[in-house]
């Protein structure tokens, strides 16, 4: 389950910084992006053996850590707004397995910026017992995609503007397939 909004919508992305309360966040969020196209005109850097291993692993349970283009929004690599000024030059990248998802971004001539929902303390349900619950995120976005039960595991976090590449997060995309040539 993930919050979504255009990367080039402003209003959005504030209202995704505020719904994560990203005060004091040392990280900017990822973008979901269309196919490995998208990804080129979002990052740079991608030499023959990462293409290679993006294209192995893509779409899957990845996210992928690359330098930003000047494609991407500065809202979303320079954060101001909160106690920790955060500056980065790099980007997570995803592009999702799940059939809906590529569905809307099949539509879309640009990536989102997304981030996970918050879960229950137990993990079972998403933490959001009603929409008028009291500062809870559930009356504060424009509408909820339900698509059934999802898969709740985590991405395997992947820092590729390292040399070895690093493993940031063991989610559900198997480590041994990444590869540093």
């Amino acid at each position: 389950y993930a919050f979504v909004t255009s990367v080039k919508n402003k209003a959005g992305v504030e209202r995704m910084y505020a719904l994560k309360s990203t005060a004091g966040a040392k990280k900017p969020l990822s973008i979901l992006c269309r196919d490995l196209a998208m990804v080129q005109r979002f990052t740079f850097g991608i030499d023959k053996g990462i293409f290679k291993m993006l294209k192995a692993t893509l779409p899957g349970p990845y996210t992928f850590i690359l330098p930003a283009t000047t494609e991407v929004p500065r809202q979303m690599l320079e954060h101001k707004g909160h106690k920790k000024v955060w500056k980065r030059k790099e980007i997570g990248i995803r592009i999702p397995n799940d059939p809906y998802c590529a569905a809307i971004l099949a539509e879309l001539d640009e990536p989102l910026l997304c981030s996970s929902v918050p879960e229950s303390e137990d993990s079972t349900v998403l933490a959001c017992h009603a929409p008028d619950a009291g500062g809870s995120w559930c009356g504060r976005v424009e509408f909820v995609l339900d698509a059934g039960e999802r898969r709740t595991k985590l991405s395997t976090v992947v820092n590729l503007t390292v040399r070895p590449f690093e493993v940031l997060r063991v989610g559900e995309g198997p480590v041994d397939i990444i590869e540093d040539e």
